[in-house]
């Protein structure tokens, strides 16, 4: 690395970088990055690494979005509470998922009775129409699997349910060209019930296991407020 090319040498650290992608970075750390074009150029790199290796690996220490969700809810033991708990002291990306989680699932005190929603309140909702399919699709769906894809603006979900043992797992995938669902909120309902919470990942993409095999409602909201809307979706032929 040429030294010379920092506009302040020296250039920022890696660690340095890294409390950056943490939101943990002290005021001579952004100020360095404000007026260096060499070390925002790094930092970027080291972003978009740093996502592609989260999407493969999800942070191998890390509890998953749907064990926060539940976590959030107060839905796990009490062993895997505290266990969570004392992950949640250390691990700065886990604390922002969980507030972002309890922000989508808070109910309004006024009135305690209402449903949990994750669309409240709902600001641009694309309802979205499902058609069956078969072939490979973004998933790679097997012909003996019920493969469909949700259509609705410029988004597009392509699902996957395979049975097993004990239902099925339901695996979907967002693909957009106009609208960036990562780290979008999913939330799953059964026969009016919340199922579960979760976060999608860095490809856009979600896994659910069912026990119940009636029909679901999906609700995607992406962080500019647009809320996917996929009903009524069959998870068996």
């Amino acid at each position: 690395m040429d030294t010379n090319s920092c506009a302040f040498p020296p250039p920022l650290t890696d660690d340095q970088l890294s409390q950056v992608l943490d939101e943990a970075a002290e005021g001579e750390i952004l100020e360095h990055l404000e007026g260096c074009s060499l070390c925002r150029a790094r930092l970027e790199q080291l972003r978009r690494f740093d996502r592609a290796l989260s999407g493969k690996l999800r942070r191998f220490d890390c509890p998953t979005a749907q064990t926060l969700a539940n976590y959030s809810l107060s839905l796990l033991e009490p062993a895997e509470a505290e266990e969570i708990a004392q992950h949640l002291t250390y691990c700065v990306r886990c604390q922002q998922e969980l507030t972002m989680l309890e922000a989508f699932t808070n109910i309004n005190a006024a009135t305690p009775a209402a449903p949990r929603s994750v669309i409240y309140p709902p600001r641009n909702v694309w309802q979205a129409t499902v058609t069956s399919t078969t072939g490979n699709l973004a998933l790679r769906g097997l012909d003996d699997k019920l493969t469909q894809a949700a259509h609705a603006q410029s988004a597009t979900v392509y699902l996957e349910t395979q049975k097993v043992t004990q239902g099925v797992i339901l695996t979907g995938q967002v693909v957009d060209t106009a609208v960036d669902w990562r780290d979008a909120i999913i939330e799953i309902r059964q026969a009016g019930e919340i199922r579960a919470v979760q976060t999608l990942d860095e490809f856009c993409e979600f896994q659910f296991e069912a026990v119940d095999t009636s029909p679901v409602n999906l609700y995607i909201t992406a962080a500019n407020g647009i809320v996917l809307a996929v009903e009524g979706l069959s998870l068996i032929n």
